[in-house]
Order: structure tokens, then C-alpha cells, then sequence
């Protein structure tokens, strides 16, 4: 797959993808990792039904070949079961074999995926009390010529409604139903039914919101603000969970909120609340992070409400791109000082207003403020291959110091590229700076892609403005 993306005054490119180049700045992906296997990266994604106490559930598990190659050697995916969850059999193309050690199920295939290809099979589990009301499950690929290992894990957050728990439906002995390999164990349940519960949960519509909290600056705590609200007609009578996927460089610190209680493991958060909420009532929950270098200059953390009688699940997830600023102490990228970068955009700079700066500046000058920073106009922006863009900024400086300005890119991915700096002439205290840029190419099939475009203006004594963000989703090759 190449993809790539050109400027409109110059020929030159600038690596924003996998495998793909942007305005004449180099991205550094890391070498790829040596193999006998032939080079191919892989991406799993899984979905699941809803699942309830006593009855099967069944996970659909897509293996997407992203290429350059199509894999010669066996592909794996690995499933820890959590407590209560059995496996009982699985169903997909020919080729697929799945066996079970302990509670860990490898499914593999030996078939070649070609790229630009997806393979999908199915997973059919028993449902049993120690799940309800809520569990996490991890899946991880494994192959062995896979040159980006970032995109081989998937964690499934699973609703589970209450239920009588009974030995698992569908074959004693599981079989896989995917070719003729023979599960290593029979799993058992043992377990008496701990709950008859009959009540069913109250259906009501949650709504989940999430805000900053406070400035998020390296080196520092920072805080975010997660707010569920009742806006259906009845009180809620089973518990609430949220489940917050921390981004790169932030760690779980603490939380705090009426009735919620909170664990971590690794950068995933649960917070479960038991308390009823009542129609058009609220509850929130505060959430600390420990803010380190990688979140620096933006990030995008995502959260996810669950309940069990929720009747509308298209507003219980949300997305919180965010602003992260350099603490004291800590060194600025290595690009920072870089001059003269090859290629940089080229950009008309057009003051829009007169200078008003003082003859003698402030002891402390304040810092430039940007304003405002668009794509085409917009907050935000869905580009197809080979469709040219703009990008705006407007910025202002009481103290007329004004003296340049920074762009960069960070992928969906956590990859950071340099796109280019300008200079801004000093005296004016506003103005605005328009780029226009070229479209992605590809060549292959290119993968539907989400960028975060983050400017910094800085002055002349060093000080620079809090990062602005726009967003750029670039439409996979076949235009999804």
C-alpha cells in the first residue's frame, strides 16, 4: 500500500501513512522486523452480540490484510476467556482450526490472505454468572511476518444481562466447526447458580458527555470530566460502567464521583456505579491522569457508557480529541529548532489588522493565541484521495511579537510528522495564515485514515500559544 500526499506548489512529500509521504518532511515508521514469513501487516477488529446470563453469546472476529504481501504462514488469534465465559465452537472459511488449553483458545489458519483482503470467523461462548454484568476481553493476532504489531490487539467490552446460568447450550465435547482440529479440553461448568435474579432491567436512554477538566501540560496531572445522564423515562435499577481507553502518554491517577468506583489495568479504566438515576437526573465522574511527553501536542481519548437496559447504545460512546502543551522542563521536539525545512508549504500571510503594538512591550508579554484553525472552513474535515484542501489559521498577539508558526500531524496510529513552519512579520497584534495543500494518492488500497493537524504560533521571546487542532479523516481507497 502506498499512500501519499502532495503539495499544491510542490512535488515533494512528506510520510503521513503507512508506507506514504506528505509535503517533503520524512516520518519515521522503524525498521520492519525481520522474517522468514512473508511481510504483511494484519489488523484484527471483533464485534459481539449482546449477551445474557445462560444463554450463548458470539464474538465475529475480522482478519484484515493490509499488505504488501499475502501471508504464507499460519495466522493465529489467541483468546484468554474471562470468568464466565466458556468456549463451545466456531464456524468460518475453510482452513480455520481452533483449540483450547485451559481457558486459552488459539484459532489459526494456515491460508494465505492476500492484501487488501479480510477473513472473518465466528466465536460461540457460554454465558455464565461470574460475567454479568459487565467484562473486558482481550484478543490478540499473531503472525509471524507482521512488520506493525500496534494494530494486533482488540479489547471487547461486553454488556451482560441477567440470566440463570445452566450448563452451556451447543455441543458437550465443543468442536470448532472451522476444519477438523480437536479442542486439547472439554470445559466443564461446575458452578451452581448463584442468582435467580427475574428483574429485568429498567429501559431508559444514557446519554455519556465527556469534557476537559483542566489544562492538560506535560509533566502534570490533567483532568477529564465524564458525565452520564438519564434522558429516557424510567430510573435505572442495574449498574452503569464506563469504560475509558486511556491515549498514548496518559496513565490512570485517580477518579473520584458519587457511588462510582474505579480500576486500571494497563491503559484501560473501568468505573462501574451502582446508584439508581433517575429521568433527567445526572451523575458525574472525574477522571486524573498523569500527562507524560508521547500525549504531546494532541491526543484523543475514548470512552464507552454500558447498561444493560440502555434502548439506545448510539450515544453511549464518545471521543475527546485534546489539547496537551509542553510542561516546564521538558525539551521540545527535536524538529523544533530545525530551520529551512525542505520544502515546507509556502504560505500567503495576510494581516488583518493594523499593527497596535506599544513602543515598549510588557515586562511579561503575554503569549500568542490562535484563534481559530480550520479545514476548509470547517472544525473538522472528510477528504477523499487526490482531493485537494485548505488549512486556516488566525492567531493574535497583544504585544505585536509575534514571529512564526509550526504544523504538525499526529495519525491515528500515535505518529507525529513535521508538515512545516513559517515566519510571521513582527508588529501586526492579528492576522491570518491560509495553506492550501495537495490531495493524498495511493497507490493500492489504502486504508481509511484519521489525522489530528495541530499549529503552534510562537513570539519572539520564546513563548508559544496553546496548541490548535483540526481534524482530517482521509476515505479508504475504496471511498468508506
Amino acid at each position: 500500500m502506498q499512500l501519499s500526499m502532495v503539495g499544491a506548489r510542490h512535488g515533494r512529500r512528506l510520510t503521513v501513512g503507512r508506507g506514504c509521504t506528505l509535503l517533503a518532511a520524512t516520518l519515521l515508521l522503524g525498521a520492519r522486523v525481520a522474517s522468514a514469513a512473508a511481510s504483511a501487516d494484519l489488523k484484527i477488529r471483533a464485534t459481539s452480540t449482546s449477551f445474557t446470563v445462560g444463554a450463548n453469546g458470539v464474538y465475529t472476529l475480522s482478519i484484515t490484510n493490509l499488505g504488501p504481501a499475502a501471508t504464507d504462514a499460519n495466522v493465529h488469534v489467541l483468546d484468554t476467556l474471562p470468568d464466565g465465559i466458556s468456549f463451545l465452537s466456531g464456524s468460518g472459511p475453510a482452513g480455520w482450526t481452533c483449540t483450547v488449553s485451559g481457558r486459552t483458545v488459539d484459532c489459526q489458519t494456515p491460508a494465505p490472505l492476500l492484501p487488501a483482503t479480510t477473513t472473518s470467523f465466528r466465536l460461540v461462548v457460554g454465558v455464565c454468572t461470574a460475567a454479568f454484568p459487565f467484562f473486558t476481553n482481550t484478543l490478540t493476532l499473531a503472525y509471524e511476518g507482521d512488520p506493525n504489531t500496534a494494530n494486533n490487539s482488540t479489547i471487547r467490552a461486553t454488556n451482560v444481562k441477567a440470566g440463570v446460568c445452566n450448563a452451556p447450550t451447543g455441543s458437550a465435547t465443543p468442536t470448532t466447526g472451522i476444519g477438523t482440529a480437536v479442542p486439547t479440553r472439554t470445559p466443564t461448568i461446575t458452578r451452581t447458580p448463584t442468582s435467580t435474579r427475574t428483574v429485568a432491567p429498567a429501559a431508559t436512554d444514557l446519554l455519556l458527555t465527556k469534557t476537559v477538566g483542566s489544562s492538560m501540560v506535560t509533566g502534570s496531572p490533567g483532568t477529564y470530566v465524564l458525565t452520564v445522564s438519564n434522558i429516557g423515562a424510567q430510573t435505572t435499577n442495574d449498574t452503569l460502567t464506563i469504560v475509558d481507553t486511556l491515549p498514548r502518554g496518559m496513565n490512570f491517577a485517580a477518579a473520584s464521583g458519587v457511588g462510582w468506583s474505579c480500576t486500571a489495568l494497563d491503559k484501560v479504566v473501568t468505573c462501574t456505579n451502582p446508584t439508581a438515576l433517575a429521568p433527567l437526573a445526572s451523575t458525574a465522574l472525574l477522571l486524573t491522569v498523569n500527562v507524560s511527553r508521547p500525549a504531546f501536542p494532541t491526543v484523543t481519548n475514548e470512552a464507552t457508557l454500558f447498561y444493560s437496559g440502555d434502548t439506545n447504545t448510539a450515544n453511549n460512546s464518545v471521543r475527546r480529541p485534546t489539547t496537551v502543551r509542553l510542561g516546564s522542563g521538558v525539551p521540545p521536539p527535536a524538529s523544533a529548532t530545525a530551520t529551512n525545512v525542505p520544502g515546507a508549504p509556502t504560505a500567503t500571510r495576510t494581516p488583518t489588522a493594523t499593527p497596535t503594538r506599544t513602543p515598549s512591550p510588557p515586562i511579561n508579554p503575554a503569549a500568542p493565541v490562535v484563534t481559530s484553525f480550520t479545514c476548509n472552513g470547517a472544525s473538522s474535515c472528510e477528504l477523499s484521495i487526490g482531493q485537494s484542501f485548505s488549512l486556516t489559521f488566525s492567531w493574535t498577539d497583544t504585544n505585536g511579537n509575534a514571529s512564526g508558526w509550526h504544523i504538525t500531524a499526529t495519525r491515528d496510529d500515535g505518529v507525529v510528522s513535521d508538515i512545516g513552519r513559517g515566519n510571521i512579520l513582527r508588529g501586526p497584534t492579528s492576522g491570518t495564515v491560509p495553506l492550501t495543500l495537495g490531495g493524498f494518492t495511493c497507490n493500492g488500497n489504502c486504508r481509511r485514515t484519521h489525522f489530528d493537524f495541530t499549529v503552534v504560533v510562537s513570539d519572539s521571546s520564546g513563548k508559544s500559544s496553546a496548541p490548535a487542532t483540526v481534524g482530517i479523516d482521509l476515505k479508504s481507497s475504496s471511498g468508506q
